[in-house]
């Protein structure tokens, strides 16, 4: 009718695209994808995509109801975790001008407003993810992203051979990103024997200051 605004609707493909994401350092190439578009909703399924050197595969669906939160599921064959930081610097890196992040004066740069209006859900699981001179894995694990926090919970996966299961907290409001882990680590070859773990661990920063913050307390066998 003329008195409503008009609505349309399609199903259709994309192919070799390039989109910006806010909070990333590259854009992300989507060298295909299925997309179905209805008045309010978009679904993007049968994901196959890249950024910077993480490929990765899924689906991603958008409502236009801003309570309701963005949903993904997606599967990483293999990423490296100075790839994943260097991506995600611009969401992680809010250290204020030269001066500031020289002498670690002041607070933490404004969080940015897309930033604070981030509100996803979804699904995610790599394959192989070498951190330092381990190499990780999670199986599955559901991520809750909500402005400045982000809370990555129900992870199974493994460190090497060893079994790990527990929940992961990042905070992205300060100078520089915290996180929060809580879970166990089972069968961790350790000196000829195996090492379990049971309790929680805290780091902050990024790179080399990231590992030497790491901080943990818990009961081992």
């Amino acid at each position: 009718p003329a008195s409503e605004a008009g609505t349309w609707s399609g199903d259709f493909e994309v192919l070799n695209t390039r989109i910006a994401v806010d909070g990333l350092a590259d854009p992300v190439h989507i060298q295909s994808a299925a997309i179905s578009v209805k008045e309010r909703q978009v679904a993007v399924t049968r994901i196959k995509a890249k950024a910077g050197g993480v490929a990765f595969a899924g689906e991603y669906r958008w409502d236009a109801d801003t309570a309701l939160p963005q949903r993904f599921h997606l599967q990483i064959a293999e990423a490296g975790a100075k790839e994943i930081e260097r991506l995600f610097q611009p969401t992680t890196a809010r250290e204020g001008g030269l001066l500031a992040r020289t002498l670690r004066l002041g607070a933490a740069g404004a969080t940015p407003a897309w930033l604070t209006r981030r509100n996803a859900e979804g699904t995610l699981s790599i394959q192989a993810l070498p951190v330092a001179d381990a190499r990780l894995s999670l199986t599955t694990a559901r991520m809750a992203w909500d402005g400045a926090s982000v809370k990555v919970s129900s992870i199974q996966g493994k460190i090497g051979d060893a079994m790990l299961a527990g929940d992961v907290r990042v905070d992205l409001s300060g100078r520089v990103p915290s996180y929060r882990f809580e879970g166990k680590i089972e069968e961790l070859s350790y000196k000829g024997g195996k090492l379990d773990f049971v309790g929680r661990g805290t780091a902050a920063g990024s790179g080399l200051a990231l590992l030497a913050s790491v901080k943990a307390e818990g009961t081992l066998r």
